[in-house]
């Protein structure tokens, strides 16, 4: 499944709750448009399945961040 960075900065910000301040800066040669992981060997050969969405893995994320590092520097 191929999600859109923006996606995944907004559901950061839901997260959050705050707005994240962007400087968008021209693109370069050899930027990356588009990714996508292709886990089908892994499902394959492990029988990996996902089971965490990606709101909810992002909350978990955010999560550990504030509680292991934020602050902590």
């Amino acid at each position: 499944i191929a999600f859109c960075i923006n996606k995944k900065y907004r559901c950061i910000e839901k997260i959050m709750g705050k707005s994240a301040k962007f400087i968008v800066l021209p693109k370069r040669a050899g930027d990356q448009k588009e990714t996508a992981a292709d886990i089908k060997k892994m499902r394959e050969f492990f029988g990996y399945n996902p089971s965490v969405l990606l709101e909810e893995g992002l909350a978990n994320q955010v999560l550990w961040y504030k509680n292991k590092i934020h602050g902590k520097f």
